[in-house]
């Protein structure tokens, strides 16, 4: 969609729009504008496919209104934040949300994993010194719990440790 809006040299791309309180939806203009608000083109409802794509998250948000209080607002694309935000009125009050907030990488890039050549048995695992490591992601919390891949801080697919054996003093057998 930005790229669209890019080649065409817009600034912003703006969707007015109503429907709601027993009133179908319907999409009132699609207008391309530049840095300068000076209009680049404009659209009726449903004329092509790039005014259909920019009002889409207006159907996705209020499919067809039904149900709805009287909703009348713009959709704007903003080209240079790489953001969309609908405003306007519904049921009399004045509202506004963000569609559309820029895209951020949700992971970092890709870490070499070491490879393990020792022995990584239950047996050798239970041998080995305190504070190393007995096998690959073993525990390790940075690790996705399904595939082991490494994750982001924060992420909900991250193992959980087992606080009670960083807690335990290791066993001595006699």
């Amino acid at each position: 969609m930005w790229e669209e809006l890019e080649r065409w040299e817009a600034a912003v791309g703006l969707v007015r729009f109503s429907g709601g309180g027993g009133n179908q939806g319907s999409i009132a203009a699609v207008t391309l504008e530049d840095s300068k608000k000076c209009e680049l083109a404009r659209w009726s409802g449903g004329e092509g496919e790039l005014p259909e794509a920019l009002a889409a998250p207006i159907w996705g948000r209020y499919a067809l209104f039904r149900g709805h209080p009287r909703i009348s607002g713009l959709l704007m694309w903003d080209v240079q934040e790489r953001q969309a935000v609908i405003a306007g009125e519904r049921g009399g009050q004045k509202f506004e949300e963000l569609v559309s907030a820029p895209r951020q990488l949700y992971r970092p890039a890709v870490t070499p994993v070491a490879v393990i050549t020792a022995d990584t048995s239950r047996r050798s695992a239970a041998r080995a010194p305190r504070g190393t490591s007995r096998g690959a992601g073993a525990g390790d919390a940075s690790l996705c719990e399904r595939c082991g891949a490494p994750l982001p801080e924060g992420c909900a697919r991250r193992r959980a440790t087992a606080p009670s054996a960083a807690v335990r003093p290791p066993r001595v057998r006699g």
